[in-house]
């Protein structure tokens, strides 16, 4: 008989769609400006701000 067991059914997902760590604290939410800032200095060329902001 032929073994189907995979080492990939082993794995356990804890936060689905997230992080599995345990007790590591979360980044605080960034401001508008503040994701603005980060793309622009990314190389994210912005040619409407204020569409960007809604």
């Amino acid at each position: 008989m032929a073994d189907n067991s995979s080492s990939l059914s082993l794995l356990t997902v804890l936060k689905p769609g997230g992080s599995s760590h345990i007790g590591v604290e979360s980044k605080p939410a960034k401001t508008i400006d503040q994701m603005i800032a980060l793309m622009s200095d990314r190389g994210l060329a912005i040619t409407d701000e204020a569409k960007l902001r809604r």
